[in-house]
Order: C-alpha cells, then sequence, then structure tokens
C-alpha cells in the first residue's frame, strides 16, 4: 500500500476511467493494465522521458505503442487522451487512484501496523478482524517493524490511530504525569 497521495487531477480523470470500467465490467483488466504502467513508471529514465517536456506528444505514443498493444482498448482509450491532453502526469499515479477507488468501493480501510518485531499472518488477520469488528468496515493492514517501539502495536486506520506499544504508553503514563496537580505545602497539613 502506498502512502503517497494522489492528486486531484489524477484522482478526476481516474474516477472517470473507473466509472467506465465498472460500466462495462472491466475493472480487473483495466487495473492490472495500470499497474503494469505504473511499474514502468518507476524506472527513472522511462519517467524522465515521458515526463519531461522535451518529447512530442507522437513521439511518446510511438514509444508507449508496445505497451498499449497489451492492454484493453478502455485503457489504451485512457493513454492517448492523456497523451492528447498533455495529461502525461496522471500516468505514474492512475494505479493507486484506481486501486484506491477499488478500496473505496469495497467499503475496505487500509491501515498500517507497526511492531517492534514482525507479526505472523494470522496475528496480523486476527487484528484487522478486530479493527473491522470495532470500526464496521473491513479493514487490511501493512505491516512494518520499529524496534524503537520495544514491545506492543501502533495502528493507524484512517485518521484514526491506536497506540498499544509500550514507548506510545510510556509517553501517555509521563504526559499524564506532568498533568498532575502536586499538593502544596499549606495543604499537606
Amino acid at each position: 500500500m502506498s502512502q503517497a497521495a494522489v492528486d486531484p487531477v489524477t484522482g478526476r480523470w481516474v474516477s472517470a476511467l473507473w466509472n467506465l470500467a465498472a460500466g462495462q465490467g472491466k475493472t480487473d483488466g483495466v487495473m492490472a493494465d495500470l499497474e503494469q504502467l505504473a511499474h514502468e513508471f518507476e524506472v527513472p529514465a522511462v519517467r524522465a522521458y515521458f515526463l519531461g517536456g522535451t518529447v512530442s506528444a507522437g513521439d511518446r505514443k510511438t514509444k508507449l505503442q508496445p505497451l498499449l498493444d497489451t492492454f484493453l482498448p478502455l485503457t489504451q482509450n485512457f493513454i492517448g487522451l492523456c497523451l492528447e491532453r498533455d495529461r502525461m502526469g496522471v500516468m505514474p499515479m492512475a494505479y493507486e487512484a484506481f486501486r484506491r477507488r477499488r478500496m473505496q468501493e469495497e467499503g475496505i480501510l487500509e491501515g498500517h501496523v507497526e511492531t517492534p518485531r514482525s507479526l505472523e499472518a494470522g496475528d496480523v488477520e486476527a487484528l484487522e478482524q478486530s479493527l473491522g469488528g470495532r470500526l464496521g468496515k473491513k479493514v487490511r493492514l501493512a505491516q512494518t517493524t520499529n524496534p524503537d517501539l520495544v514491545g506492543g502495536v501502533r495502528v493507524t486506520v484512517g485518521d484514526k490511530m491506536i497506540d498499544a506499544s509500550i514507548a506510545g504508553r510510556m509517553d501517555g503514563l509521563r504526559r499524564r504525569l506532568l498533568e498532575v496537580r502536586l499538593p502544596s505545602p499549606a495543604s499537606a497539613d
């Protein structure tokens, strides 16, 4: 799961593509095409060639044609329109925007779990089930390790964070102790 932001222009273009693909029952195929396109744009030389302002739309299309020939006509039309309207910046993040739209349509929230050591797949699934029950949605968690947590977990889903790590609990305890008003010496008698 990517945490990169999808710009509003890409969001609008991909939303239109989603609506067409969903109407034709082609969301899986278009998503596979966009994923392949995203992998191509991960190569720095490819990004520079297509996103630099020095190459004409015709040359870009010629260079893309072998890849386009493997795509569904709907995806081909989308990329052709991006080229025609000089919206090349839409293409690198189109897959991520499309993937997020699919998650939204399926009622799935994405989240992130940090732990001091890797969790077993079953533990992650149990955590997803537990959070899903609390939030009333399906939850999918990506996992990273952070040895600074010492123990416990820190989970972020949407705009909610649950810090059940030892480091988080110690920080919460420290804050509460700093907020406690100590009795004045006069009232101690």
